[in-house]
């Protein structure tokens, strides 16, 4: 299974705050492409020393790259459910940004879901956000072919 992000990025008006907003889509029936979302919590990362966001610093936006799925895991208490939605990906960087955030620490990265904001996706601590019936249409056939002993595969594409 091969999970694709292709994200544009652009500066929000007004503040020096890149957004990274696009679709995400996999190579599974039944999966459609839907919105995702890759803005780091500007706050989170101010307190935890990366102001800019760097991809490849702890609490920095989504890093773009390649990664593979190592879990499909499932919220089980209402902490979860508000952070992360009724499921996350679990992400394991292989490659670009994703590994080099990896090589200097950066921990946690997933697909998840989550509440909205007034129907908006909102910004997390490095993942990215979809919303909640993606996260669960991924999360199916993920799970499946993990259990079954193959790979899914996560790629995090900036275009034009």
């Amino acid at each position: 299974m091969k999970i694709t992000a292709l994200l544009r990025r652009y500066q929000r008006p007004g503040t020096e705050d890149w957004v990274g907003e696009g679709t995400i889509a996999a190579n599974e029936p039944g999966v459609a492409a839907a919105r995702a979302y890759a803005d780091a919590d500007s706050g989170e990362a101010r307190r935890h020393g990366n102001p800019s966001e760097e991809a490849t610093r702890p609490f920095g936006d989504h890093p773009f790259g390649e990664s593979r799925v190592v879990a499909v895991i499932r919220s089980e208490t209402k902490a979860d459910r508000e952070r992360y939605g009724p499921v996350r990906l679990a992400l394991d960087p292989v490659a670009g940004q994703a590994l080099e955030a990896k090589k200097a620490g950066r921990t946690g990265l997933a697909i998840h879901g989550g509440p909205t904001r007034d129907g908006a996706l909102r910004a997390t601590h490095g993942c990215l956000r979809v919303d909640d019936a993606t996260a669960e249409a991924l999360a199916g056939p993920a799970d499946e072919q993990i259990r079954a002993g193959g790979m899914v595969t996560y790629v995090c594409e900036e275009i034009p």
